[in-house]
């Protein structure tokens, strides 16, 4: 008959104890507070709620997860406006590496020459009929 925090802090079950046979009626005993919203076990926390989440390692993934993300979502049109140029030339060695990678065991691999939109750009100019 006790409260009874459970793993990830964010339930307090009331135990009850189940009857031995049918149509039993469980005695009461001197013990029990005439108040059944008051209980001798002191209240929880938040500190100890909160502390409860954080011990859970799905919770801890949440709460760590999206303030990340974010960070993310804001920094990165940032990093492609400034610095462009560092971002593409990381994707042009990504690109020779795995070409590399690939020409080892397929002759039938090559590198494109340029992407789809930078071509649709050039090509604009040459279409008109």
């Amino acid at each position: 008959m006790g409260r009874r925090l459970a793993r990830g802090g964010l339930v307090a079950l009331r135990l009850v104890p189940v009857m031995e046979t049918p149509g039993e009626e469980r005695p009461t005993q001197a013990s029990e507070p005439a108040d059944k919203g008051h209980s001798a076990e002191p209240p929880i926390s938040p500190l100890q709620r909160l502390r409860g989440v954080w011990e859970n390692p799905a919770y801890r993934f949440v709460l760590l997860f999206i303030p990340y993300l974010a960070i993310a979502s804001i920094t990165y049109p940032l990093m492609v406006k400034h610095y462009n140029g560092v971002i593409q030339a990381f994707i042009r060695g990504t690109a020779s590496i795995e070409y590399w990678m690939l020409s080892l065991f397929s002759s039938e691999s090559r590198l494109a020459a340029a992407s789809s939109r930078s071509r649709r750009r050039r090509g604009r100019g040459c279409r008109r009929g």
